[in-house]
């Protein structure tokens, strides 16, 4: 970091680090607080996330579908520092960058996944105990809508213990390669057909 900047640490908007992201990358960001967060010049879509501890967050109220939809698009992960310069702009220094397949994370969204079906099976011995006590077959049916849809994970992290196994680098400071090295690892690992349609994607995200 230059000493001219007197760079403190300072909280930098998602927001901020995911434009920083994309420009970096080459991508495109969408308007939309909901579905991928980016898309390369072939419409594949991309999740940007930064790190500045030891874990990745992703979102408020992990669903199934939520981690359903996470394993239909590429990951893009910096890990980095906060800092605030000496004019007062919040930026965010990218110290490692790396693109992931949805199954090099595989591991931690079946971790996940297991844990909210867990919930949903406590839930439904409570609900099967209930249509044993006599509650009617309606309310006991309206429960379980409820609970197939409601069933969250509050912001479940990766750990990057898993991203730097697991996914591959990309050149942190030269834009140029780092893009040129996203589109051959795209091309080398191109997403399942079935999960490429654009809109069985969208909504299903979560900010």
């Amino acid at each position: 970091m230059a000493d001219e900047e007197l760079r403190q640490k300072a909280t930098v908007q998602d927001d901020i680090r995911e434009a920083q992201i994309a420009s970096h990358c080459g991508l495109q960001r969408t308007d939309k607080r909901s579905g991928p967060d980016a898309f390369d010049d072939e419409q594949n879509p991309f999740e940007l996330k930064s790190a500045t501890k030891s874990g990745v967050t992703t979102g408020r109220d992990i669903s199934i579908r939520s981690i359903e939809a996470y394993r239909k698009v590429y990951w893009v992960i910096a890990e980095g520092t906060n800092y605030r310069t000496s004019s007062g702009a919040k930026s965010f220094e990218i110290n490692s960058l790396y693109v992931a397949h949805p199954k090099d994370l595989e591991p931690r969204f079946s971790e996940i996944e297991s844990g909210i079906r867990d919930a949903l099976e406590k839930c439904e011995r409570v609900l099967t105990a209930a249509e044993a006590s006599g509650v009617d077959a309606e309310t006991i049916q309206f429960c379980r809508d409820k609970l197939a849809r409601g069933v969250t994970i509050n912001n479940p992290k990766i750990p990057m213990h898993l991203i730097r196994q697991k996914a591959t680098h990309l050149d942190p400071k030269d834009p140029q390669e780092a893009q040129k090295q996203l589109r051959e690892f795209v091309q080398r690992r191109p997403l399942r057909k079935d999960t490429h349609a654009i809109p069985s994607v969208e909504g299903e995200l979560p900010e």
